[in-house]
C-alpha cells in the first residue's frame, strides 16, 4: 500500500517538528473521532474507545481529554456531541471521512497480505506516524508470520504504549474479579488485549536533525535493507500534513 503525492506536495515547517514532551494532538483527535463509533457497535470503534479511555490525562489537553472520556463512556453523550457538532457546522462529514479512510486503508493492507500469503511470500507492513491507530495491533494477531512495524515520535509512542499497558492491566483485573478464563486461553485469545510478538514499535524523531526512516529503524535494531521482501507502507497519519 503506497500513498503517492505529486512532487509539489510538502510538509509545512510549522507542523513538521513536534515538541519533545507532547504527543501529537492530531493523532489524539483522529483516534477520538474513530472511537466515537463505539456506541454504534463497530468493533474497530469499540477497541479504539477502550484504548483512549485508558489514555492518561497528561498526554492530552484537559478539556479535550474530559470531553473524550465522557463521550467514550456514555452512549447518550456521544450522540449529543455528534448532533451538536452537526448543528453548529451544518454537517458531520468530517467524521465519516476519517472513518472511511481507516476502513479503506485496512482493506488495502488486508488485500496486500492475502495476495502475498497465497503466493507464499514473506512480507512486512510499516505504519508511518502510527499515532493511536490500532491497525497493526489488530492485524498482527491475524497474521502472526508477518512483521508489523510502527514508526512514530517518542512522545506519541510513549502515550500509546502507556494506554495499551493500562488496558491490558484493566483486562487482567477484570478477569481476576470474574474468575474468567486466563488471557492465554484459546477460547479468549482473539478478544484478549496482549501485544503480539510480531508487532515492533520504533519510536524516533524521523525527519528531525536529518534522521531518516532507515536510520530510525536501524537504530532500533531493525534491518530493512532486504528489498526482496514486499513491504506495505501506510502513511495515513501523515496525510493531514501534506498540502
Amino acid at each position: 500500500v503506497c500513498c503517492c503525492y505529486h512532487n509539489e506536495s510538502k510538509i509545512s515547517p510549522t507542523t513538521s517538528r513536534m515538541r519533545d514532551d507532547l504527543p501529537s494532538l492530531t493523532a489524539g483527535t483522529v483516534a477520538f473521532v474513530t472511537a466515537l463509533r463505539w456506541y454504534q457497535g463497530h468493533k474497530l470503534g469499540i477497541l479504539q474507545a477502550e484504548l483512549m479511555r485508558n489514555l492518561h490525562q497528561r498526554y492530552m489537553p484537559l478539556p479535550l481529554w474530559m470531553l473524550m472520556q465522557i463521550c467514550l463512556s456514555f452512549q447518550f453523550a456521544a450522540m449529543i456531541f455528534l448532533s451538536f457538532f452537526q448543528m453548529i457546522m451544518g454537517k458531520a462529514e468530517v467524521f465519516d471521512g476519517v472513518w472511511m479512510r481507516k476502513v479503506y486503508m485496512e482493506a488495502q493492507v488486508v488485500q496486500f497480505l492475502e495476495t502475498h500469503e497465497r503466493e507464499g511470500k514473506d512480507v512486512r507492513v510499516i505504519i508511518l506516524a502510527a499515532g493511536y491507530d490500532l491497525l497493526a495491533f489488530r492485524l498482527a494477531k491475524q497474521y502472526p508470520n508477518v512483521q508489523f512495524i510502527e514508526i512514530d515520535h517518542p512522545a506519541t509512542g510513549e502515550a500509546k504504549l502507556s494506554a495499551l499497558r493500562n488496558l491490558m492491566e484493566q483486562q487482567r483485573e477484570n478477569n481476576r474479579k470474574s474468575e474468567s478464563t486466563p488471557l492465554n486461553s484459546k477460547d479468549t485469545e482473539s478478544d484478549a488485549i496482549w501485544l503480539p510478538i510480531n508487532l515492533i514499535f520504533c519510536h524516533d524523531k524521523v525527519g528531525e536533525d536529518g534522521c531518516t526512516i532507515r536510520q530510525a529503524l536501524e537504530k532500533n535494531g531493525l534491518k530493512v535493507r532486504d528489498t526482496e521482501i514486499p513491504t506495505a507502507v501506510v502513511m495515513e497519519g501523515l496525510s493531514p500534513y501534506l498540502t
